[in-house]
């Protein structure tokens, strides 16, 4: 929740405009896990994408769960980001 909402309330950005539509919409579509021409910034791409990705897998591991078995709490978390987002 909160970089969705300091990317909606505090910075204007455009990813953040989501609605309800927003979800069925992209519930429709398969993810977009890799593009070629990614239209991210060099700070999203290497710093924002990486950082929740390691933020579930961590979590998952201090909760006592194997290298292997943390691996799908990632997983799950990109593709909530990528099913829920704009």
């Amino acid at each position: 929740m909160l970089p969705w909402i300091y990317g909606r309330y505090l910075h204007g950005d455009d990813y953040s405009s989501i609605t309800a539509s927003t979800w069925a919409v992209n519930l429709k579509n398969l993810p977009e896990f890799y593009r070629t021409f990614d239209q991210d910034n060099l700070l999203v791409n290497q710093v924002a994408h990486r950082y929740p990705g390691s933020l579930y897998f961590n979590s998952a591991r201090s909760n006592g769960y194997s290298f292997w078995r943390s691996i799908p709490f990632a997983l799950d978390g990109s593709l909530m980001w990528e099913t829920f987002t704009g």
